[in-house]
């Protein structure tokens, strides 16, 4: 690889730069010395954002744990239980529909396909829609008709 006088030219170079690398003029000034410090403090403060940014990004983007997890699907079947009392005697059916809607508005605010994939920054938005929900227009008239089909069925 050697065999020519260019390639052992590129070699002395590279030998002498490897061996005897370039020496850096320091700064002498103040001025020099606070403008380098000032330049690598905000270099440095570039950097730590950028990792509070991600930082927090990870934590809020966390899918929620399984205590809290538990505790939205316990106030889940309570709130659909509370709403299903109103409406007297229920079919499962009727029941199956009040979880289908309140499961379908979750993951619909949440932005998510399953409420198993909820992020620990949504899980109080979804608690409080949990706590205000009322089921939609399309799904109480479900219910009623399986009502209506209920009572006019012979006994």
């Amino acid at each position: 690889m050697l065999g020519t006088d260019q390639a052992w030219d590129m070699f002395d170079e590279l030998e002498e730069n490897y061996f005897n690398p370039k020496q850096f003029a320091l700064p002498t000034s103040p001025r020099e010395i606070a403008r380098l410090a000032l330049q690598a403090n905000e270099e440095t403060n570039q950097r730590l954002d950028s990792v509070e940014g991600d930082v927090k990004d990870l934590k809020e983007n966390q899918v929620i744990p399984n205590p809290e997890y538990s505790v939205l699907n316990r106030r889940v079947n309570q709130r659909v239980s509370e709403v299903a009392h109103s409406y007297g005697h229920i079919t499962q059916k009727q029941r199956g529909e009040l979880f289908k809607d309140i499961g379908s508005g979750i993951k619909k605010i949440a932005n998510v396909s399953a409420r198993s994939m909820l992020r620990k920054k949504d899980y109080q938005m979804v608690m409080d829609f949990i706590n205000d929900w009322e089921p939609s227009t399309a799904t109480k008239t479900i219910i009623r008709q399986t009502s209506l089909r209920l009572d006019k069925e012979p006994a």
